[in-house]
């Protein structure tokens, strides 16, 4: 319903305004609000359930130990943060900070749920844990300066 025209809503501007929206909403249909929580809460699921589930693959098979498996899971966990990073489609890392604070904050929320039980709390006193968080907000800054640099290198060779 549309109001325009009705004589007694023209003299306030406000009744007419309070219809219409301020901005118009994007074409995939998400308000910026909803696409924060989405990039925030789906990524940060997403990350933390293929990290915990290539953990789970090398345990079952007993590749868990040494450096080796070490450096693949890093990997994993740059790789992930880096498809996240660039779905996201930022190019500031002030922009890109409140993203992987909440995945690092869901990462630790969803280690209590699943890991705390079975290892009991002594798990966050390992260092080498907050070393894992700590990594899951660096990886991005790493991956948005690669995006941007090939975002330059695309933009000059247009230009």
């Amino acid at each position: 319903m549309h109001f325009r025209e009705t004589p007694w809503r023209k003299p306030w501007g406000f009744l007419v305004a309070i219809h219409t929206p301020i901005r118009p909403l994007p074409k995939d249909g998400y308000t910026y609000p909803m696409k924060f929580l989405r990039g925030i809460v789906g990524w940060g699921i997403t990350i933390y359930a293929v990290m915990y589930l290539f953990w789970s693959g090398t345990v079952i098979y007993g590749f868990s130990l040494g450096i080796l498996p070490l450096i693949l899971r890093l990997a994993v966990l740059f790789f992930m943060t880096a498809i996240a990073t660039r779905s996201l489609r930022l190019m500031n890392w002030k922009d890109l900070l409140p993203f992987a604070g909440g995945w690092t904050l869901i990462a630790i929320l969803l280690d209590a749920v699943f890991l705390v039980p079975f290892a009991g709390w002594g798990l966050y006193a390992s260092w080498s844990v907050w070393i894992g968080y700590f990594l899951i907000i660096v990886f991005p800054m790493i991956a948005l300066v690669f995006a941007r640099r090939r975002m330059a290198g695309a933009n000059m060779r247009v230009s």
